[in-house]
């Protein structure tokens, strides 16, 4: 539990960084290249504490026997308890802070797919899931941010319990 806590953690950081970064007036080649940095840091970081957590966990409580699924296992419960505390602080910054970040990041998009010359077919299917974005509740946005972390993680998972085995 204390896993999940750390990586939700490195979840809410790199997120509401990257949220702080999309609300900057100007967007240059800098900006964009600073969203996409830090995005690349926050799935680094979120591999690191897998690799670091699970390793820990098989040396001290499985004194080195782990196999694919008990690392995926272990790598799911970090997920889940690292999703439980994302979603809840994107419902607490939705319900009361009337933040929606989600809405916030998807027009920051939308400023960098216009500044790289995207297809208007394109521009205008993106501000269309955009507004609908927008219409959504806090509480959806906290539960499809909760199966987005455990997706991810799962994926994230799939390949780093490969490392793992050890007899």
């Amino acid at each position: 539990m204390k896993t999940g806590l750390v990586l939700s953690i490195v979840l809410i950081v790199s997120e509401f960084y990257v949220f702080f970064v999309s609300n900057s007036e100007s967007v240059g080649v800098s900006e964009s290249l600073l969203f996409s940095g830090v995005s690349m840091l926050g799935l680094a970081a979120q591999v690191f504490c897998v690799f670091y957590f699970t390793r820990r966990y098989r040396d001290d409580v499985l004194e080195g026997n782990m196999n694919y699924m008990a690392a995926l296992r272990y790598g799911f419960y970090m997920f889940f308890f690292a999703g439980l505390i994302f979603a809840a602080c994107v419902y607490l910054c939705n319900q009361f802070l009337g933040v929606n970040y989600v809405a916030e990041k998807g027009s920051f998009a939308l400023k960098l797919m216009k500044q790289a010359q995207y297809p208007q077919g394109d521009i205008d299917l993106w501000l269309k899931s955009l507004e609908e974005v927008k219409r959504l509740s806090a509480s959806r946005l906290a539960w499809d941010s909760l199966a987005s972390v455990m997706f991810s993680g799962f994926i994230i998972l799939l390949f780093t319990s490969i490392f793992f085995r050890k007899k």
